[in-house]
């Protein structure tokens, strides 16, 4: 009542420890009923966090009931992170590992850049352009530290920071954990194709997020960043020669904003200045000049990159009833109802270059990861805000789901369970890079390895890079995976004839000083092979033949050697 009110303001009083900072707000408090113990007699202060004493109780059950949703909520992000681990950790040797890792100890041991190739004996004097120049010395020393697991942790780095990044996106965008965690995933599994290996094409991934970072902060206002992209080109590089997909990504985006203010003149005064956007491309052409090529290696790069790769899967269209074909269409699906459906501004620009990194997949499968980062990081907003209802804060936790107490805690330690279960079985593949996904002649270059014979094979692309690292101190090989970085276009096609088994297939073998040839039992080339007159098959198991020119003096020595106890294929063994 009014009454009540004011005797309890006049009555407001502080003890003489309140003045000294103690003690706390007294009101004198006289009993309603004489039965009433409790105060001891009328005209006790008592202190006013007393009566307090009921609202902290609620507060404190009220804080009682919301940390179980924020031990659920840690434990999806702990879950989804060592998913994304286990996903990273899975890894295969690629058919290029043993040469990158070579040309990198190459380096480390002779602390200079080969002009021409020591390792072919068809490449000649042809300068030798290597576009990979930082990747391969960073795997170099990855190997040289810590063997195979030093070359597993490098790669996991770079993926899994990259992980932790999109992630942070989508969680920064309002998505809660499960949402979050569920997109992740999907864009990790639509990247994999791409990070199931350990090449240098890991770092154009990292790179070219570093770039639709910056642009992305550009379109927020933050121009300064775009000073930054010269340094990340300069740098790419010397990594890979994805920088040009990096470069084209910056043009499309420049040029967007030189032509919007013609197109929406509402926003003539908006987005970086001609001045800027100017100055910032042709830092970022001129930066493409730091390396040690200087102006012949973005020449190189701008020459090959249009250059038809048939035979190579991945440099082939994406096929949408492919697996990775219909996780693509999943992304598309889930962006184009994010943007039909959120309420958040729809920036033309931004839109004009994640249509860019649509098609992209469309000239090459291998981009189709490239497109699952821009996915992330210019849809994250505009995914969290069609896809979170007004209490997805609290709904995102779970507490709506988790019922009891005892739910909750069964259900946050089983993915805590599972987290550990998934890095447990992810630490477990860091000592062995497995044979399985590409099937290397372990047998037949055993083999010759053994045998201890020099001199000169004719072999196949995927086979190169591994008979290198085996028998790079006696024997020379026709073609490996870095065709054109090496070898004249003669020798290319020449190589892709003897591979087919059409027209010339022979001239490999006819004109050039060819002592020995590694084939596929199952390509043309094979029964070519055992036709044609002076060259005799010496060994043969259920993946390849290797023959020999009668002429040649080891090829006695070679029908001398017994085969390694080794599977033909590669089965059970490990990089390198």
């Amino acid at each position: 009542s009014s009454t009540n009110l004011a005797y309890y303001s006049a009555a407001f009083c502080w003890s003489p420890q309140d003045r000294q900072g103690r003690g706390a707000p007294r009101i004198p408090v006289t009993p309603r009923h004489p039965g009433d113990q409790s105060l001891r007699g009328a005209g006790i202060a008592l202190p006013l966090n007393s009566m307090t004493a009921n609202h902290r109780n609620r507060n404190s059950s009220r804080q009682t009931q919301t940390s179980p949703s924020r031990s659920w909520g840690y434990s999806i992000v702990a879950l989804t992170l060592a998913g994304a681990l286990f996903i990273v950790a899975r890894t295969g040797a690629d058919p290029d590992l043993w040469g990158h890792v070579l040309f990198g100890l190459d380096l480390l041991r002779t602390h200079s850049l080969p002009a021409t190739d020591p390792y072919s004996y068809t490449a000649g004097a042809h300068p030798w352009i290597n576009h990979e120049l930082l990747s391969e010395l960073a795997f170099g020393v990855a190997f040289e530290v810590g063997g195979t697991t030093g070359l597993m942790l490098l790669k996991i780095a770079i993926v899994f920071s990259i992980a932790l990044v999109l992630h942070h996106l989508l969680r920064r965008a309002g998505l809660g954990p499960q949402k979050a965690g569920i997109l992740l995933i999907i864009v990790l599994l639509t990247m994999y194709p791409a990070l199931g290996t350990i090449r240098p094409h890991l770092f154009t991934h990292l790179f070219f997020l570093m770039t639709l970072l910056v642009l992305l902060a550009a379109e927020r206002g933050q121009t300064r960043w775009l000073w930054a992209l010269p340094a990340v080109f300069a740098v790419w590089i010397n990594f890979h020669g994805g920088v040009l997909v990096g470069l084209g990504i910056l043009l499309l985006w420049a040029s967007g904003w030189a032509v919007l203010p013609f197109v929406v003149p509402a926003r003539n005064r908006i987005g970086p200045s001609l001045l800027i956007l100017g100055g910032v491309v042709a830092a970022s052409f001129l930066s493409l000049l730091v390396n040690p090529y200087l102006w012949r290696l973005p020449l190189f790069l701008f020459q090959t990159a249009t250059i038809p790769r048939p035979e190579i899967i991945e440099w082939k269209p994406l096929s949408l009833t492919t697996a990775p074909g219909l996780l693509y269409l999943l992304l598309i699906g889930t962006g184009v109802w994010s943007l039909v459906r959120t309420t958040k501004a729809r920036q033309p620009v931004v839109l004009f270059v994640l249509t860019a990194t649509v098609l992209l997949p469309f000239l090459a499968v291998r981009h189709l990861s490239l497109f699952a980062l821009a996915y992330v990081v210019f849809l994250s907003e505009h995914l969290a805000d069609a896809w979170s209802g007004p209490r997805e804060g609290a709904q995102s936790a779970g507490s709506a789901h988790l019922g009891s107490r005892r739910t909750w805690r069964i259900l946050t330690g089983l993915n805590m369970l599972g987290a550990v279960a998934l890095v447990a079985v992810s630490a477990s593949r860091l000592d062995c890079l497995p044979l399985k996904q590409f099937e290397m002649p372990s047998q037949a270059i055993g083999m010759l390895k053994a045998s201890g014979v020099k001199g000169n094979l004719a072999i196949f692309f995927d086979y190169g890079e591994y008979a290198l690292w085996h028998l790079k101190d006696d024997i020379h090989v026709s073609i490996d995976g870095r065709r054109e970085t090496v070898y004249p276009d003669s020798t290319y096609h020449e190589a892709l004839r003897f591979q087919a088994g059409v027209g010339d297939w022979d001239s490999v073998l006819d004109e050039r000083p060819t002592d020995m040839a590694l084939v596929p039992i199952l390509m043309p080339t094979y029964n070519l092979l055992k036709l044609k007159a002076g060259w005799s098959l010496v060994h043969e198991d259920d993946l390849v033949a290797l023959f020999v020119h009668d002429s040649w003096p080891g090829a006695a020595t070679l029908l001398e050697t017994t085969p390694p106890a080794l599977a033909s294929r590669g089965e059970g063994l490990c990089f390198p």
